[in-house]
């Protein structure tokens, strides 16, 4: 599955994010990547690999599925 481009730079842009998603096992990596893509408006893509982002970065690398609904509800 392609990286989105609006994925690809966030994680040009923030290293932080960028580690910790390498860190992720490839089959978290294709959720992620999955979650962002499904969206066809550009907007909603870079909103959603922002709340990833931040998911990852505030949990340590760590991806819960509940947490992350949640986080993205709010948004």
């Amino acid at each position: 599955m392609p990286v989105p481009e609006e994925l690809d730079e966030l994680m040009k842009m923030d290293v932080d994010f960028s580690t910790h998603f390498e860190n992720l096992t490839p089959g978290k990596q294709r959720n992620i990547i999955y979650a962002i893509s499904k969206f066809k408006s550009s907007d909603l893509r870079i909103r959603t690999a922002v709340v990833m982002a931040e998911h990852l970065k505030a949990n340590s690398g760590k991806l819960d599925f509940k947490m992350l609904a949640q986080a993205k509800k709010k948004k």
